[in-house]
């Protein structure tokens, strides 16, 4: 049984008096690698910034920079915008001259000096409400500066929190200093978020890993938002993700739940914490769907892009745009394994056939994208910093479809001995991070390797190339019927219960009536609901047919003769198969459950 302990708590005391100088503060922090200070101000509209960089011995210049864009999020932006106030100095306190060759960089004479002291302000927004305490938020890249000859360097940072504010981040803490952290180097540096401020910080324990979920910002009451409850739903699908992967490569992992008026939700990956913000109005009225759904995928994340990765993305390269033809892989692959951990968490068995729904509505929305069957996976994820047409699809819907495709695929091979899980596995051992990431082509070969089926036909027809997926092939594969009914086919007009009683009947076709018991469509027998769909590949709009049916007071069943109707719109529908055979229930059953 895992326990939960809640608990509203201040974790960490305030590091020094804030009449405290930079440069006494920086005298706490180890000599080696760089070293950063940092001061919010009480108001939560800024924060200042002392870093102390090493210098090599014959350098004459030393050029700072900001990084272009953050991992996770592959678009350019213009953190530059909110620092003001750099001024840099050499260690003993002479005023270095600085110029600027671009909105990003920092060019510092730095002739004979063997260490800069940088100072800056940082503009940051305080999302809690007007009257109360503030709480920030910060992502890394927007707001450190690095050197190129720092990157590899250890990275040290002391916390000056006004008083009564708490600070969470996944950051190391020191041993023996309270507000004191540590990072290897500048990469596990900034992939760490943080929130400082009025936070409402509570942790449990599951497979002896701690677990810290942090709320801040606009939050609803414990009426209108359970917290108990909600750490319930966390502890299911982290415990989830354990029984796939087989356990969890962290000693600690952080939420960092950003409560506001953010449009909808959004959430932003790394190695042992997550930024997921979302709109406290879902909250304060319990739709909580969306807010399971970015939960899940960020948790997933912690192994599918920042471990599971190609070379490309990490070690990072901050000053340029950083492309990778396998973001269908990262993000949609992601998106599948979103659901598969909701489901088998068991947080939507409430929901008849929830999981095919969603792989439906995915579908969907590929269909309702007017570059679906003509751009490929590959291009979408490759495009994605400088679209070159205005065809739309998402590598995230791709993806997932793929996935679901590959898995079904791999199970029916295999003889269910084998799945999408299995190869997920592997990549992660294969890859052993912090070593580089994969090569082009390493995903298909992991695939080959795991489970003895050549993906290769798969791969060049809906991966390189962009053929729609083959959904009426492969879900039947899974016990799965799979039904297409486009606008313009053929409709009957009515619907029935599961007793086969009409429930609802056009006006047309007043010559049937409501609880009618459907018998016969046609040459078929009705004997399950499922039989409608199949006499309805059987006719074509237009098409005179005769309905048979059962009517109460009525010993003999009716013939009503009626005219096939023309569908308005399409539907897409993905059912379990009642009588599956032995493969299709296993390979169905293997899906949905746990290993």
């Amino acid at each position: 049984m895992i326990r939960v302990l809640l608990s509203l708590c201040v974790l960490f005391a305030a590091a020094a008096p804030a009449s405290a100088s930079f440069q006494d503060l920086s005298t706490q922090i180890a000599d080696s690698g760089v070293s950063w200070v940092m001061r919010p101000q009480p108001s939560g509209e800024a924060v200042e910034f002392h870093a102390t960089f090493p210098v090599a011995a014959d350098a004459t210049e030393v050029t700072l920079r900001i990084p272009y864009w953050k991992p996770g999020s592959y678009s350019f932006s213009q953190f530059e915008k909110s620092i003001n106030e750099l001024k840099v100095v050499n260690d003993s306190g002479d005023a270095l001259s600085v110029v600027q060759p671009d909105p990003r960089s920092w060019v510092v004479n730095a002739t004979g000096a063997s260490e800069l002291l940088v100072t800056y302000v940082l503009e940051s927004n305080n999302s809690a409400f007007t009257s109360r305490t503030p709480a920030v938020h910060l992502h890394g890249p927007s707001t450190f500066l690095y050197t190129d000859d720092t990157l590899l360097l250890p990275h040290s940072l002391l916390i000056d929190l006004p008083e009564g504010w708490s600070f969470s981040s996944g950051h190391t803490a020191d041993t023996e200093w309270d507000n004191l952290f540590h990072s290897i180097n500048y990469d596990e540096f900034v992939d760490c978020p943080m929130a400082f401020g009025e936070l409402e910080e509570y942790e449990f324990t599951s497979y002896d890993t701690k677990f810290e979920v942090v709320f801040f910002g606009k939050m609803p009451s414990e009426k209108e938002f359970s917290r108990e409850s909600w750490l319930g739903h966390i502890q299911r699908i982290v415990e989830a993700g354990h029984e796939l992967m087989g356990g969890f490569p962290f000693d600690r992992y952080v939420f960092l739940y950003m409560i506001g008026g953010t449009r909808g939700g959004w959430g932003l990956e790394h190695l042992n914490s997550t930024t997921i913000a979302f709109n406290d109005y879902f909250l304060r009225n319990n739709d909580l769907d969306g807010f399971g759904s970015i939960t899940s995928h960020e948790f997933f994340h912690l192994w599918n892009v920042k471990r599971i990765r190609p070379k490309q993305l990490g070690p990072f390269d901050y000053a340029t745009d950083v492309h990778t033809r396998d973001l269908w892989w990262l993000e949609g692959v992601t998106s599948y394994y979103q659901d598969i951990l909701l489901q088998r968490s068991g947080l939507r068995a409430h929901q008849e056939n929830w999981f095919w729904n969603m792989q439906i509505d995915n579908l969907r929305n590929l269909r309702y994208s007017n570059g679906y069957g003509v751009l490929s996976p590959e291009t979408t994820s490759w495009d994605i910093w400088d679209p070159k047409s205005k065809l739309r699809v998402s590598y995230y819907d791709q993806g997932q479809a793929a996935g679901l495709m590959l898995d079904i695929l791999i199970r029916n091979h295999t003889k269910n001995e084998r799945s999408l899980d299995d190869v997920v596995r592997f990549l992660d051992r294969w890859v052993s991070y912090p070593n580089p990431g994969y090569e082009p082509g390493d995903i298909e070969r992991a695939i080959f390797s795991v489970t003895g089926w050549n993906p290769k036909p798969f791969f060049d027809r809906y991966i390189h190339s962009h053929e729609e997926f083959p959904f009426a092939e492969v879900l039947p594969l899974a016990g799965v019927d799979f039904f297409d009914f486009p606008a313009g086919g053929p409709r009957f007009g009515f619907t029935v219960d599961d007793e086969l009683k009409l429930t609802k009947v056009d006006l047309e076709l007043g010559a049937l009536m409501i609880d009618d018991v459907l018998l016969k469509i046609g040459d078929t027998t009705i004997t399950r609901k499922e039989d409608i769909r199949t006499a309805l590949t059987h006719v074509s709009a237009g098409d005179e047919i005769i309905v048979r049916v059962g009517r109460t007071g009525s010993s003999q069943a009716k013939d009503i003769a009626l005219t096939v109707g023309k569908r308005k719109r399409s539907i897409l529908q993905a059912r379990p198969m009642p009588h599956p055979n032995d493969l299709q229930k296993e390979i169905r059953d293997g899906l949905l459950a746990a290993d």
